[in-house]
């Protein structure tokens, strides 16, 4: 009987057990990356729902190269025309322009300086360092004859050359009717293309706001960023080349000219839309003392769409707004085509925005 009574004890017990285990459960952190759970956080949810392959995203997928995001180490995205970076450590990236290297070489380094903030709030900062240089595009513009971006040194010289066109007279094949007639000849002067190199420095801050993790994920789904740059040339010829007279080019020649200076003050936001969209654009606020008009305007936005979870497609443009010295439109603006491919993948409490609560 003392057996029987004791079963049953144990038997009316195990519901407090059950319960008690369940609170604990509920109350344990669930962090936003859990082996056999990617990207989740509602457990019971994803069960019912599954987890679709696109929701797989790496977190750094959302910050474009012109956030203080810095890439993790061992992942990597190769694009077009937006920079391609490589994750050197906790505090480092390596940058490049694949598309514009052939007209541009460019090398960029990233660091990341400080970090700080709260669950769905976090503050970066970093500094980007660049060089770069126009020789090989002022070299292919030149051999292409193109001078709205190679222009010379000086004006075109256009005279008025006085020749004689000598006819005999119908009446008097003795006499000579000498005829005055203008005549344009131009005079292009020898354009020389100076190898000048660009150095640049661009202080970056970044603001990201996450979900709450009480309810979400807690991944990243905004970022605004603050970035001040500034730009000199170093030639290493006497030669300085002019103003390139098309936008977008324009306010970045002052480097390249005898002024080697040249500044920007940015606005930019990354927004994640869906797990296969994220929008991407911002403001600049282009200024080139060596410019007539020194002051210019630009913006640019994108929208990438991700076809898998490493491949994407971004469409967008570029507009800018400026009064630049031999150009006539006051504003103009270009599509925007590019591809990217992403390596490395999110790993169990690494990177930026993993919960740790």
């Amino acid at each position: 009987m003392k057996e029987v009574v004791a079963i049953l004890m144990f038997l009316s017990f195990i519901p407090t057990v059950i319960n008690a285990q369940s609170r604990r459960e509920r109350k344990a952190p669930v962090y936003s990356y859990q082996e056999g759970y990617e990207y989740s956080f509602n457990r019971e949810l994803d069960n019912n729902k599954g987890v679709p392959m696109a929701n797989l995203y790496r977190d750094d997928m959302l910050y474009h190269s012109e956030s203080a995001y810095i890439t993790p180490k061992d992942r990597a995205n190769i694009s077009l025309l937006k920079y391609s970076r490589l994750g050197l450590g906790k505090d480092w990236e390596l940058s490049t322009n694949i598309a514009e290297d052939v007209f541009r070489p460019m090398v960029g380094a990233k660091y990341q300086w400080a970090q700080w903030g709260k669950m769905n709030k976090v503050n970066i900062i970093s500094s980007s360092m660049s060089l770069s240089t126009f020789y090989p595009g002022l070299r292919i513009a030149k051999n292409l004859e193109m001078e709205d971006i190679v222009v010379p040194q000086e004006p075109l010289n256009r005279v008025n050359v006085v020749s004689t066109s000598i006819k005999p007279s119908p009446f008097d094949p003795d006499m000579w009717i000498v005829q005055k007639v203008n005549v344009k000849e131009t005079t292009v002067p020898r354009t020389k293309i100076a190898k000048v190199f660009e150095i640049g420095h661009e202080l970056l801050y970044t603001r990201v706001w996450s979900s709450d993790p009480n309810c979400s994920t807690g991944n990243p789904y905004a970022a605004l960023t603050i970035g001040l740059a500034t730009y000199w040339g170093a030639n290493m010829a006497e030669a300085g080349m002019a103003q390139m007279q098309r936008h977008v080019l324009a306010q970045r020649s002052p480097t390249y000219t005898r002024s080697g200076f040249r500044m920007h003050l940015k606005c930019w936001a990354d927004g994640y839309i869906t797990s296969w969209l994220t929008l991407h654009g911002g403001l600049f606020g282009q200024l080139g003392v060596g410019l007539h008009k020194p002051v210019s305007l630009e913006g640019r936005f994108e929208a990438e769409m991700f076809l898998t979870p490493r491949l994407s497609v971004t469409l967008g443009g570029i507009g800018s707004l400026g009064r630049f010295e031999g150009i006539k439109n006051l504003a103009m603006g270009y599509p925007m085509f590019d591809l990217s491919f992403y390596f490395g993948k999110k790993r169990s409490m690494s990177g930026l925005f993993d919960l740790k609560l």
